[in-house]
């Protein structure tokens, strides 16, 4: 009960938050660019639609660790705030507390990689008709 409290208020405010609102638009559009241009003719289209997710989909791991960072930084500063001053006095194990700030952090950068991979799997259906039949295994990966 106390944990489902403490993971929804710290996903609010993440959502609130300059970092997620930035963050997620400007990962939104990264991952439209290259695709966009392709489509223009700007960049040549890759012959197969496996080329095409190597290609859209292969910095993912860069992006994962820099969302982690941007976002779970928050979990660990907000102790050395006034809120934490407050939270950590209270009768809550502190296990609990930050069990949800890191859920709450986890969820929060799985909405942005779940945006950016749904660009990428929207422009591989638009462009090829078809998605690769591993992606299920790639999404888990990156998750």
């Amino acid at each position: 009960m106390v944990f489902g409290m403490m993971f929804r208020e710290n996903i609010r405010f993440y959502l609130r938050t300059k970092r997620f609102q930035v963050i997620l638009p400007l990962y939104a559009v990264l991952s439209a660019i290259i695709p966009l241009l392709m489509i223009q003719g700007t960049i040549p289209k890759p012959p197969d639609v496996y080329s095409f997710t190597q290609q859209t989909l292969g910095g993912i791991a860069d992006d994962i660790l820099l969302i982690c960072a941007l976002l779970a930084g928050d979990a660990i500063s907000r102790d050395f705030s006034r809120e934490g001053y407050f939270t950590l006095t209270q009768p809550v194990r502190r296990s609990v507390i930050m069990l949800a700030r890191f859920l709450s952090a986890f969820v929060a950068a799985v909405i942005v990689l779940a945006v950016a991979i749904a660009i990428g799997v929207g422009f591989s259906e638009y462009m090829y008709s078809s998605v690769v039949p591993t992606l299920p295994e790639i999404v888990f990966a990156a998750v």
